[in-house]
């Protein structure tokens, strides 16, 4: 009976061991550098977002592994599709920076905007649309699942 008992606390601690290994090398660690001047950064974003009156909406209901086009409508505050602007789409893991990349964006007939991302793994994925007006840089983000 004591061999049983030592052989499940074996095993047990292994498991515990195994977690923490696995855990351990798929977390980098730091959530932010600068965690003060990040919420800071993000108020004033977020101020700048009301004032200037955009919205952004994903014309896509569904995304699957791998190659997806990507549509956007970004209104301004008369309701009207944005033409004077640089817009990128950056997509990235939730829990790591190993998959990040940005994609510009092409304007198209119909006042929308469009580009081909790249989802190389199944599960939830940020999604930062940047839009550069002038001397103004906004992101809106949102988060999406990839069948």
């Amino acid at each position: 009976m004591k061999i049983f008992i030592i052989a499940i606390v074996i095993i047990g601690l292994l498991g515990v061991a195994g977690s923490i290994i696995v855990g351990s090398s798929m977390f980098e660690g730091i959530v932010s550098e600068r965690p003060y001047e990040t919420g800071l950064a993000w108020d004033r974003m977020q101020r700048e977002k009301e004032a200037s009156g955009l919205s952004v909406a994903v014309k896509n209901d569904r995304f699957r592994e791998g190659q997806n086009m990507f549509g956007l409508d970004i209104l301004d505050k008369r309701g009207k599709q944005l033409e004077d602007a640089l817009v990128s789409v950056t997509v990235s893991r939730p829990s790591t920076t190993a998959y990040d990349k940005t994609y510009n964006c092409t304007r198209l007939a119909d006042g929308s905007w469009r580009t081909t991302v790249v989802f190389p793994l199944h599960g939830y994925w940020d999604i930062k649309v940047g839009i550069r007006r002038g001397t103004s840089d906004l992101i809106f983000t949102r988060r999406v699942f990839a069948e």
